[in-house]
């Protein structure tokens, strides 16, 4: 099975993106890395990451999280990726989410 999930993204009154993500058909017990990506224009234009933060599935390959972090200056839209620390291939990205 694919990796399979959602992130529902936001922005707060106080200035920061955030991110609820959910993945389901993981790996069990392992940990993956999310990276909330903001950019100026799209995906193409990324801005390297300032937060990372860790989910670990549990014994049926599923997990939640939260990240978040200050809008960065003369950023406007932002995405998640998800990316396994066991090994290649097991990785997700959300779609793009214009805020600005």
């Amino acid at each position: 099975m694919a990796l399979e999930g959602f992130a529902v993204i936001y922005t707060t009154g106080s200035g920061q993106v955030a991110a609820e993500v959910s993945l389901k058909n993981g790996l069990p017990d392992t940990t993956y890395n999310l990276v909330l990506a903001q950019t100026p224009s799209g995906a193409g234009c990324f801005t390297p990451p300032q937060t990372t933060v860790t989910l670990t599935t549990n014994d049926q390959g599923q997990g939640n999280a939260q990240i978040s972090e200050p809008i960065l200056a003369g950023q406007d839209d932002a995405f998640v990726l998800v990316t396994s620390t066991a090994g290649p291939g097991d990785f997700l990205a959300s779609p793009d989410v214009i805020f600005g």
